[in-house]
């Protein structure tokens, strides 16, 4: 148990280790899985992986063709493991997903197989290996493979060949399949780019400097917090990826760290949430829970504006969720509304601090 889960970790961590690739075409695709299309820079054409020193393409040990993909390990090398790598767009239509390869082997005293993984946008979504069937020491050619559901919000698709140890591995005649399609042949689809795939500004890091917080501004920061949370997760237009809200958090937190009076706090919370975007009026709006309590301190959202609450639609989904919480734990909404905020705020003030 304890061997298979550094096994998971060690083939986990190979996401850290992939070189980005150009995407092959549908023409280039056959050649590439089956290692027949050369070899560029030391590495078989449309792969990658690392050590680079590790990998390469043998054109005297293959299953089929003239050539396949090799892996050898001698011991001493950069990490304690070896993948040989190819990464595939994800924009294809299916349910299943599966990685099939003749792989063979010889004198290798630790593990080797297949994995495969799917990433979103920020990361993986998926992952299998083949780790159980303890592949190891000399194997003549074998197919075998590994299998998964294809994710529906899945970008990208990486697999490979990996070995720990030391010995020698190889790998021929690749197979992609989506529901028992090839991969080339797959229905395609072209996914819409949503503008918060372009919003790239803080990719590299918030770019706001360790910092002492004052008081007041770890009051500040609370109100803010409570804010962002709830239009992160409520937010009509977040909802559906017109806004990088994560990022969104970063731009508005220097105004916040800046501003000089609780006043000003709330004027800079209410002029952020109307620059995400116009939001449609709700349908049939909820009323007022008898018994709720409309002032401060309510989180700076809820503050009347020339009288009128604003963001009817926040409002909305708000007392949408007290009333049923209420109704849940038989709490008058005024309780409920303190109990969400109080300990939220208590929180979110002690880490800050």
């Amino acid at each position: 148990m304890r061997r298979e889960k550094c096994w998971q970790k060690v083939i986990w961590v190979i996401g850290v280790l992939i070189v980005s690739t150009p995407f092959a075409s549908a023409e280039d695709l056959d050649a590439e899985l089956s290692f027949e299309a050369g070899q560029e820079e030391g590495l078989p054409t449309g792969w990658a992986g690392r050590p680079r020193s590790t990998l390469g393409l043998d054109e005297n040990v293959f299953h089929q063709g003239n050539a396949a993909g090799r892996i050898i390990r001698v011991g001493g090398e950069s990490g304690k493991f070896s993948s040989l790598t190819k990464r595939l767009s994800a924009d294809i239509t299916g349910t299943t997903l599966a990685f099939t390869a003749w792989v063979r082997s010889n004198d290798v005293d630790g593990q080797f197989g297949l994995w495969m993984r799917q990433d979103g946008r920020t990361g993986p979504v998926d992952f299998v290996n083949n780790y159980a069937l303890g592949l190891k020491g000399d194997q003549d050619w074998q197919e075998i493979s590994v299998s998964t559901e294809l994710v529906d919000h899945a970008r990208e698709i990486s697999f490979g060949l990996a070995l720990t140890g030391t010995g020698t591995v190889w790998i021929d005649d690749v197979r992609i399949e989506v529901n028992g399609i090839a991969y080339a042949d797959a229905p395609k689809f072209h996914r819409k780019s949503l503008p918060l795939e372009s919003d790239t500004e803080f990719d590299t890091g918030s770019g706001i400097p360790d910092l002492v917080l004052t008081d007041g501004q770890v009051e500040n920061v609370a109100s803010l917090i409570e804010v962002w949370g709830f239009v992160k997760y409520h937010h009509p237009l977040v909802a559906v990826g017109e806004v990088h809200i994560d990022y969104e958090l970063f731009r508005v937190l220097p105004r916040i760290l800046a501003v000089a009076s609780d006043v000003e706090r709330n004027e800079v919370l209410l002029a952020w949430v109307d620059s995400l975007g116009e939001v449609d009026t709700c349908a049939e709006c909820a009323s007022v829970p008898e018994g709720l309590n409309l002032e401060p301190p309510l989180p700076g959202f809820m503050i009347r504006r020339d009288g009128v609450i604003p963001f009817p639609w926040y409002y909305n989904r708000f007392i949408t969720i007290v009333q049923r919480m209420a109704s849940m734990y038989s709490l008058d909404c005024h309780q409920e509304w303190a109990i969400l905020f109080s300990m939220e705020r208590h929180l979110i003030k002690a880490f800050l601090q």
